[in-house]
């Protein structure tokens, strides 16, 4: 009995303590890690034209680093450093994740032009031949 009351008296402590030291915060500096719906808005614009510029830029040279293909999910794909678990645009160019086939390439759309691509091939846009454009 005895020692469940100095167990409660010594909650009852650390509570009191604590209690004092986060009063010590004021709550002005607490404001700024939150945002208003004004602000919130601003950041998503900015976000929203930061994507807008990703995809409207248009690379040179095009690497296709690598994949993951998945049996229960969605295959990723990394073109220059990026990948498509969040859109299927890269800088411009279209990624088909669903379009790795048996020889290990994928399918890519740059100026309306499907290639194919293989991890670790590269595609220069100033050296584009037509026998390198795959017909869908």
């Amino acid at each position: 009995m005895k020692s469940n009351l100095q167990l409660f008296l010594l909650a009852l402590i650390l509570l009191l303590a604590t209690t004092r030291v986060f009063a010590a915060y004021d709550i002005k500096q607490l404001k700024k890690l939150f945002t208003n719906v004004q602000q919130r808005r601003h950041i998503d614009a900015m976000r929203r034209d930061k994507l807008n510029q990703l995809h409207k830029k248009k690379l040179n040279r095009v690497i296709l680093r690598g994949y993951v293909k998945r049996s229960g999910g969605r295959n990723v794909i990394w073109i220059n450093g990026k990948n498509t678990l969040k859109s299927n645009h890269i800088y411009g160019v279209k990624v088909n994740p669903e379009s790795i086939n048996d020889h290990d390439q994928v399918t890519l759309t740059i100026d309306g032009k499907r290639l194919k691509l293989k991890p670790g091939e590269s595609w220069l846009r100033q050296n584009i031949k037509a026998d390198e454009i795959k017909a869908p």
